[in-house]
Formats: structure tokens, sequence, C-alpha cells
């Protein structure tokens, strides 16, 4: 850099130049050089004229109404542009050599004049693969235009660039540069940063780049629906697996895919192919018939678009149970014996068909459509071969029918002669432990009868002429095989025999323990083991839901002996529902008496209780919060049963603040809430809970939320403007958190800052003209969070107000105090610099003035400001103007000190909210009254009229509001009102303050007392009594009472302000009532709750 003392005594600093322009005469050079090709608006800029003429007359033409600083030498000449105020800046420099016979050469340049606006336009959020979308960029403000290369790079590399086709002959015809990318969504896109590029090309191998700002893309794929792959029917209470199918989605791990059956979710478990395919199965146990509609519904979650899409299919459950064929144990050849074959239970259209091998056999006139009958005349032939009764349902929505068989084998013996044997007993089933009748009977006249028992059996047999009756006092044994063997004498000593075996059972039927509450979609087995029966393929197990039953069991092989017999198990897997909260099930236990009644001979039940909690809360508000501004948080919990059971509470710092829970017709919980009241990244926490139903289960989400500070921007200048007179411009921000932009604009343009400008205040030197008059200053502020992409932007306006300047002359009004308090003094003077003045101060009338008149000026003293509107005018003729005449006029600030804290509570319970009230002094005019209130140093509330009063008399009194969440952090804490004056300036003027110091209290809940077991006698027992979320601990007393006596108790106080009382030994039995009092003392409220409870104390047994 080179420095060069001028003749006015300062130094002109020049940097080296790098640019160089040449043009070649008649024996000499002309050089124009700058220190930078291209400089941005508002810059500065040095350009020098050179020449290798020894006797040049050097003339540098720059545009005009730049400022500069020029300085010639011997060959050369420098000029210092400080502000860059213009888009075109034309360079010329003309030498006329004196040694070359006057010969005149020029050189010309064109500087590049540019700014860094650089806009890229919204853009989806999130992309669709195989979509195309467009980034628009939108290039800064050059010229000459064509200089500008404006670049869109994936990555480091250049996709697309642009440049304008035809330069702008004027600045003012400069369309801004447009960069549109077509961009076909893809895979590869997710994650990739796509970065638009600005550049000027200087005529030389290299490029400056001037700005650049980059976007992060995110992609997703789904483009089509869930397909459901299962369309079969489903049988009743029969488990069944279906499948859903999502085909190329993307990203996978975001997308959840759920089953429903009416608005309720199935537990399901999905998987992920490589080609990005995704299936959900679930497994489902439909509990009724007909046409049920299910879904698969797709959604993704905060990535970051929510969009879901579903699938609904009809199946049609049916019920069919298994066909039944029964015929009598021992058929008789020759003698006539039915045959039914029958279904029970069946939905749908129904055919029956009794078979012998592949022959259908005939059914008779009675049959039905469930129950069909067949008389069949058995012969020897048919013994060992099998009938076989097969059911074929139809269902309306489905073509190919459901078909089940049933066999059984026949058992045909020989008929004596002429005679028949029957065993009859007086029941088809005995108690292990009960009594039995049995009789055998014969047709025969003459027999000799000979009935044999189980051996061990106490026997009373009684005979008669054609039959014999035994009784079985106590039946002891599990197999009773009854055989009576008759010889006809008559029929030539035939011998005939008939046999059954009879049902022995006892009652012991056990329901194995299970959860005491079941989780929504989760799958449980009902365990019921049945009681001992013989033979034990008699026994059916049956689990019924309600009156219905939903699963029955029968052993598969028979026990060939009793010690063979394994207990029946009928286990139920059961995917819990919202519909089975307060359901019976029943374990019943029938014995088939092989005809069409069954015998109950046991039966328990249990009743269900469920619930729904399947994911943690999930915090809907992610965006900044300002401080010290009301904002509503939403927490979801999702699919919750029962709603009414769970509690949702939200907590900062531990503390629980107040919320507000709202439960909607899908069991979906919210809680809203807070205000802020420091900044940064602030943890909040949303905490739900089950309470005593019967499980205690908590649930949390941890969510980080920026808290900043960004006050309302202020732009200041003087009231009067007048025209030609230059008039600072600041545009402020005094209280801010982040990455702030300023911008000064009128209407869309953006004015220049000055170098003095910082990061909170820009400085911009306007230079009236009449046609401002009227038109709008914009004070624009960008706040750039750092874990937020989106900026938050606040404007405040003023309306320019330009007088005309007076020819040659001046006035202005000075005061000793922009603002005065009533009844004190004040000062006014008006000066002009007209040299011969005729001069008018016009003050408010009534007031007591003293004036002093001087040459060019006139000063008044106000010994008693009695009026609150006080304008001020001073008018002056002059005389050496061609007598013109001009005004100038103000208006002065008068004010009180009343400033009013409304009273309130002396003690504020934590988590409720209250307000501060205060009124302000009496001020006109009354906008430039701002009212804070502050929190310790720190101002959290500011208030200022919205219109100000035409008149004093106008005047309504400011209030400021301010509402108040107490919190644990307000105990001690001190709120200060503030009342100060706006006087135009970047300074304020403080009249009067006022303070409240608050007392802050929780005791939200009363007392709670966690034993409720039975208690012995005469034996010390710990009780705890807890009271939740008490502050301030140490002022609550906490005691246990038996009948209004105090009992003797110790006092602990937890870290989040959790109190117990523990104590007693009982020395009575019986229902005893105690209780748990908590209260506070002189804090300063008086405030006491309490719980009781009746606890049963109990003696002690011998043995």
């Amino acid at each position: 850099m080179v420095s060069t003392l001028t003749s006015s005594g300062r130094y002109l600093h020049l940097v080296l130049f790098v640019f160089t322009l040449t043009t070649k005469g008649n024996g000499f050079e002309v050089q124009i050089n700058t220190d930078t090709p291209a400089v941005e608006i508002g810059g500065s800029l040095n350009v020098t004229c050179r020449t290798t003429c020894l006797d040049p007359n050097i003339d540098m033409e720059l545009k005009p109404g730049l400022n500069k600083y020029c300085l010639k030498g011997n060959n050369q000449e420098t000029c210092h542009i400080p502000i860059v105020k213009k888009w075109d800046l034309p360079m010329l420099c003309s030498v006329t050599c004196q040694s070359e016979n006057n010969n005149q050469v020029e050189a010309k340049t064109v500087i590049i004049v540019y700014n860094r606006d650089l806009v890229i336009a919204p853009h989806p959020k999130a992309m669709e693969i195989n979509k195309t979308y467009q980034l628009h960029c939108t290039g800064p403000r050059v010229y000459p235009n064509n200089k500008l290369h404006l670049k869109w790079l994936r990555g480091n590399k250049v996709v697309k660039s642009v440049n304008p086709t035809k330069p702008a002959k004027v600045p003012d015809n400069v369309t801004p540069l447009v960069n549109i990318l077509n961009l076909n969504a893809s895979k590869a896109d997710d994650g990739q940063v796509y970065t638009c590029l600005a550049e000027l090309d200087v005529d030389t191998n290299t490029t400056k780049e001037i700005k650049s700002s980059s976007v992060t893309l995110q992609t997703y794929s789904f483009p089509k629906p869930p397909r459901i792959l299962n369309r079969k029917p489903i049988e009743v209470n029969e488990e069944a697996t279906l499948e859903c199918e999502v085909q190329n989605v993307y990203p996978a791990e975001n997308l959840t895919v759920t089953w429903f059956h009416n608005e309720e979710e199935l537990k399901s478990v999905t998987k992920t192919s490589a080609s990005h395919d995704i299936w959900a199965t679930t497994t489902w146990t439909p509990q009724d018939t007909g046409l049920t509609e299910l879904t698969c519904r797709a959604d993704f979650e905060d990535y970051p678009l929510n969009l879901t899409r579903s699938h609904n299919i009809a199946i049609e459950v049916y019920v069919f149970s298994e066909p039944v064929i029964q015929a009598s144990l021992t058929i008789v050849e020759g003698k006539p014996v039915n045959i039914t074959c029958s279904v029970f239970n069946v939905s749908g259209e129904l055919q029956l068909t009794l078979k012998n091998g592949n022959k259908s056999l005939p059914s008779e006139s009675s049959s039905t459509e469930h129950t069909i009958y067949h008389t069949l005349h058995p012969k020897m032939e048919l013994n060992g071969q099998q009938l076989t009764c097969e059911a074929k349902l139809t269902l309306q929505n489905h073509s190919e029918p459901i078909v089940k068989q049933q066999n059984i084998t026949l058992n045909v013996q020989t008929k004596g002669n002429g005679f028949e044997v029957q065993i009859n007993t007086d029941t088809p089933a005995v108690e292990i432990g009960g009594s039995l009748n049995v009789t055998c009977r014969t047709t025969c006249l003459d027999p000799i009868m000979d009935m044999e028992l189980k051996p061990g059996l106490n026997k009373y047999c009684l005979k008669g002429n054609n039959q014999e009756t035994c009784h079985i006092p106590i039946v002891k044994k599990w197999d009773l095989p009854m055989l009576c063997s008759v010889t006809c004498k008559s029929e030539n000593n035939t011998q005939f025999e008939n046999e059954t075996v009879i049902i022995v059972y006892n009652r012991d039927l056990v329901i194995a323990p299970h959860p005491e509450v079941m989780e929504i979609n989760k799958t449980y087995q009902l365990h019921c083991t049945g009681p001992r029966v013989y033979p034990n393929n008699k026994l059916h197990l049956k689990w019924l839901r309600g009156n219905k039953v939903v699963k029955s069991v029968n052993p598969t092989e028979p026990a060939k002996f009793p010690d063979n017999v394994t207990l029946l198990v009928n286990i139920l897997n059961l995917t819990a529902s919202k519909a089975d909260d307060g359901q019976v099930y029943t374990c019943l236990a029938e014995l088939d008496l092989d005809t069409n009644t069954t015998k109950e001979i046991k039966s328990s039940s249990v009743t269900l209780q469920t619930y729904s909690f399947p994911k943690p809360p999930r915090i809907l508000n992610r965006k900044p919060i300002e401080v010290n501004e009301e904002a509503t948080l939403e927490c979801e919990v999702q699919n919750v049963y029962p709603a009414e059971n769970l509690t949702v509470t939200w907590f900062h710092n531990e503390e629980e603040l107040k919320s507000v829970t709202k439960t909607s017709a899908s069991h979906d919980i919210w809680a809203t809430t807070w205000t802020p009241q420091d900044t940064g990244l602030t943890e909040l926490t949303c905490r739900a809970d089950f309470e005593d139903y019967p499980l205690n289960l908590t649930r949390s989400a941890n969510i980080s939320i920026e808290v900043y500070v960004f006050s309302e921007p202020v732009i200041q200048a003087s009231l009067t403007i007048v025209e030609g007179k230059p008039v600072n411009i600041t545009c402020s921000v005094f209280n801010v958190s982040g990455e702030l932009q300023l911008t000064l604009k009128n209407g869309n343009t953006s004015l220049p800052s000055e170098s003095s400008s910082t990061e909170h205040t820009i400085y911009h030197t306007l230079h009236p003209k009449m046609e401002l008059n009227g038109q709008q200053l914009t004070c624009e502020a960008k706040l750039t969070l750092q874990n937020h992409s989106e900026p938050i932007v606040k404007q405040q306006n003023i309306t320019l107000n330009v007088q005309t300047k007076g020819n040659g002359f001046e006035v202005q009004i000075n005061t000793d105090t922009p603002a005065v308090e009533i009844g004190g003094t004040l000062n006014v003077t008006c000066r002009t610099t007209c040299l011969d003045p005729i001069m008018d101060m016009e003050l408010k009338p009534g007031l007591i003035e003293y004036c002093l008149k001087g040459n060019n000026q006139e000063t008044c003293h106000i010994p008693i400001v009695k009026k609150w509107d006080l304008p001020m005018v001073c008018s002056v003729t002059c005389k050496s103007e061609n007598n013109t005449q001009v005004e100038n006029k103000t208006v002065i600030i008068v004010y009180n000190r009343d400033l009013v804290i409304a009273p309130h509570p002396e003690v504020m319970e934590i988590n409720k909210t209250y307000q501060l009230h205060c009124t302000g002094p009496r001020v006109y005019p009354n906008n430039k009254l701002h009212l804070k209130w502050l929190r310790g140093n720190k101002v959290v509330k500011s208030v200022n009229p919205t219109e100000p009063a035409k008149f004093p008399d106008n005047l309504t009194p400011l209030v400021n509001i301010l509402n108040l969440n107490a919190s644990k952090a307000d105990d001690g804490q001190v709120y200060t009102c503030l009342a100060e004056l706006d006087l135009d300036t970047n300074t304020t003027k403080e009249i009067t303050s006022s303070s409240v110091t608050l007392q802050t209290y929780s005791f939200p809940k009363p007392p709670r007392i966690l034993n409720r077991k039975p208690i012995e006698v005469n034996e010390e027992v710990t009780l705890e009594c807890e009271v939740q979320n008490v502050y301030p601990a140490e002022n609550l007393i906490v005691t246990w009472f038996h009948n209004e006596e105090e009992l003797k108790s110790v006092t602990k106080t937890s870290a989040s302000h959790d109190i117990w009382a523990t104590t007693w030994t009982p020395q009575d039995t019986g229902l005893i009532k105690l209780t748990c009092r908590a209260e506070f003392e002189d804090y300063p409220l008086n405030l006491t709750r309490s719980h009781n409870i009746a606890i049963e104390v109990y003696g002690k047994h011998a043995g």
C-alpha cells in the first residue's frame, strides 16, 4: 500500500493496483488501473490514470454524483471513491501531450458493480423419486449483467450454468438472472447438496465468486398403496396369517406398515427386501362371523412429510363346526339302526352327505339342512367298514366349497337265536366316589345269567326271572367295564354276551394364572386343565367367550388304561383387544354321553383387563419459540386404552408445567402449555403414565427446543426532514440471539449500509427529495437460528415527512430537554441562518414565558410547564431572500411519574397463571411512552400505544399486563415495571419504576397413602404417605393420626420434593381408620389437605 500526503495535510491511502487497461497513442501510452475489476455496491474503489507522456494534461472523467478524492502527480492522477453508490461506473481518462504536438489519447473501461442478494426459492421439503422438480435460483444484481455466471452444482460438479444472452444497455433495464434446474428426483439425491454459485467473469482466465447458497434434498418413494395378498375366507376363532405388501418404498426404515380391524391396531411383524419392498404380516383370530373389513395402512412419520396410504379388504369370516356322525356302539346283525350325520354350528349354504366308501347313502325324509338320518340294516360283511359324514360349506363370496369329514368304524355283532341281552345303568357317567346301579336284562325265558363287574368293587346284586341288578355304593375304580353273559336253555343253550363301559370322572378343573392386565394386540395363552375322565375320549374341554364357544378340545387318541390318562389341557391363544376389557372367559368341562346330549361337570371363569400403550409420546412441536411468548406445545400419545387412566404431563427441568389434557375418539391424548423465560436449547419432556390400572407404566419423550430472543426492529430518523439536507437513518435490533441480517428498504429496493454499520445496527445517509415525501422506509430483520433452516422475519416501518428547504436559509428549533415533567421548566430557542430575519415564536396559549431576541435567534424561558401539549412553531421571514417565509415545528414530550402496580396474591401456586398489572404514568404525546416488565434485569414484556391520542384529554392510561405462569424459579424473583420515554434517538429516558418480589408454592394433590394391605396386630409396620411435587418442602408438615391422636412419625424429603411419613404398631383388630395430614404453616398461607384410609388389622391364630 502507498500513503501520500495531500496538500490539505491528510493522508490518502492507496492500495496496490491489480487491474490495468492500456491505450497506445502516437509516441505515448495511457493506462487506467483499478484496485479491483469488480466492486460491491457500497464498497470503495481506487482508480489511477497513468501515461508515458512527460508533460501531460490529464483529465479523469468519472460518473457524475460520485463523492471522490483525487490526487495528481507528474504523469498520473489517482481518485479514491469511498462509497460506490452507482451501478454503472464508466471510467474515461483523456491525456493531451504537449511534447507530442498536443496529441490527445483516451483510455476507457467499465468497472463491474454487484451486490450479494442470491435467493433460492422454496422447494418441497421431500421430493418423490422419479418426479420432476425445479430448483429456482435468482442471482445477485450485476452491471454489466453479462459478466455474471449463475451455476448449479451437484456436490462439486457443475450441472447447469446460465449467463445473460443480451447485455442490458443501462442498469435500470437489468432483469435478475434466474437459473432453473430441472431435477428428476432419485434415490441418489437423498441427502445430496445442491449449491447455487454466482461468479463474475473478470475478462481473464479467472473468475470471482461473490455468493453461494446450498440446499440439501430429501427424497422418498411411495408410488403405490399397500396390497393385501390374502383374500380367502377365514374360520371364526381360528388363527389366520394375513400379509400386506408395499412395493418400492424409500427410505424403507421410515415407513410404518400397520394392520387395523375396526380402527384397532393389530400386532404385526415387518420385513424389508433388498429391492425396498416391505411386507407386514399379522396373525389374527376373528371372533365374529360375516364380512369383516381389515385395513393395511402405510405411512411415513416425520420424514419430513406425513403421507398415509391404505388398502381395505372385506374378508368373509365363517363358522363351520366339525361334522358329527353318531350310531350305537354295538350294532347287532339284522337289527335296523339309526345313523345321524350333523353339523351343529355353521354359516353359509351347507350340503351333508353320508357315505360308505365312495358310495352315497340315501337320507330319510325327516333330514334337515344341518342333520341327515339314515337307517342301516346291518350285515356281518359291514363289520369293520367305515361310514363317512361329509360336510360341504359354500360361502356367498367364494366359489370353492370348504369340505370337512368325520368317520366311524362299524362294529356288527351276531344276534342270538330268538333272544337279546341288554345292560342298563341309572346314569351313563358317575363321579368317582359316587354310587351306581347296573341291570342286565334278557328276553330269554329260562336264562342262566352271569354279571361280570370290575374286581374289587363292593356290590350288592339281586336276581329276578330274566334280569339281574347290582348296586355299587362307592365307585373307587376309574375303569368300569360291564359284561353280562346269558345262556338260554330254550335256545339250545345258546350263549350271548353284551358289554358296556361306564364313564368315571372327577371335578378338578384348574385355570392357570394369567397376567392381571393384558396389552392390546399382544398374544397371550389361557391354560385350562380339565378333570380326570375315563374313558378320556368322552371329555370335551371348551373355552367360552361370554356364551359363545371359541375353542373345544377332545383327546385325539383314547387311553387304553386309566393309568395312561394324561390330563386334557385346552390352551386358548388370545390376541388381546379392546373388546376383551371386562370380558368373561369360561372354561367348561362336558362329557359326551353318545347321544345328542352332553353333561356339564365343571366350569370356571376369569375376567380380563386390557390396555393399549404401544408407543411412547410423540412431541409434535419442533419449531423455535420466542422467549417470554406464550407457546402451545402438543404431545400425542396414540392408541391409548383406557384413556381415562392415562396421565400426560409436561416437564421442564423436572418441574411439572401446567397442562390441559384432551382425549379424542381414537384414544389420542395431547397436553398443551408453556412460556419460556430463558434463551438457548431448552429440554422439555412429555411423560405419559398409567396410574393404578392395575399396572404402573411410564413412557416419555424428550425434545430440545431452541428458545430465542428477538426484539422488534427499531427504525429511527428525524421527525422533520428537509429537502436536500442529508439525514441519518438507523435500523436496529437491540436484543437478539442467533445470526442477524438487517436490511433497510424503500419498497422492494434495498438501501446501502454505511461502513460504520454493525451486526445489530445499520446506518444509511438519505438525501431527501420531495418525491420521497409520504413514502415508507422498512427496517427488515432476519434471524437465522443454528438448528432451524428458515429465518424468522420482523419488520418496522416509518413514513417520510420531507419539507421544502428555504432559498438559501434554514430554521431550527432547539430545547434544553426533549421531555419535561409537568410542573418543570423549559427553554426553547429558534435559530436561523438568515442574516435579516423577522422571527415569530408561537407557543401554547396560557403559558407564562420570558423571551429574549438576538440577531438571528430568539430564546423563550417557561418557568412552570402547566400544559400537557406543547407544540412549538417558529416562523422566519427573510428580507434578503425576497421575504421568503420558512416554518419549523416540534412537539415537546410532557410527563408525570405516576406508576402503579396493582395488588397481586401474596403467594402464587406453581403452574397456575396470574397477571401482574402495571399502569404507567401520563405522557403526551402518549406514543412516546414504553412500559416494560423486567424479570431481574431482563425485559419480558414491553407495550407502547398502537395509536397516538390526538388530544391530551383523550389519553387512556397505558397498562402492561404480564401473564405469568408461576414456577419454582419465580420464588423470591423480583419483577420491575419500568416507564421509559422514546426520545427519537438511540437513547431513552427512564422516568420511574416500581418492583414486586414474588413468593410461589406447589401443593397440587392431597397426600396419597401407599399402604393398603392388612396388618397383623401388635406387629410393627411401616406406613408411607406420599405428597408429590411440594414446594417449598421445608414449610410442609406431614403428620399421621389415629383416632385424632397424633402418631410419632419421621419425615423425609426427596430431590423432587416428595415427602413420606412412617410410623405405627396397631394394638386392636378390625377396620382401623388412619389419617395422613399435610399442611403449610405460615408460608404465608395456611393450607391443609389430608387422606383417610381404613386398614384391616387381624389377630394371630393358633396353628
